[in-house]
C-alpha cells in the first residue's frame, strides 16, 4: 500500500489570517468553492465571506 500526503503549494498561518482570505484567492480565480464539515463551516464562514466582500469573488 502506498501512503501519499498532498499539500498545498503555499502554506500561511497566523493569527486573523482568515480575514484576509480574500487576498490570497482572488488571484487564483473568480468563483472559489469552500468544502468544510457542520462544524467548521459554523466558525468560520461568515468571516471567510466578510473577506470575500473586499474583491470581486462570491462563495459558494
Amino acid at each position: 500500500m502506498i501512503d501519499l500526503f498532498l499539500a498545498p503549494g503555499r502554506y500561511i498561518q497566523e493569527r486573523g489570517i482568515s480575514k484576509k482570505i480574500g487576498e490570497f484567492i482572488f488571484p487564483l480565480g473568480k468563483r472559489p468553492l469552500f468544502l468544510a464539515d457542520e462544524l467548521v463551516y459554523s466558525k468560520v464562514v461568515k468571516t471567510l465571506l466578510e473577506s470575500l466582500g473586499g474583491t470581486n469573488l462570491k462563495g459558494r
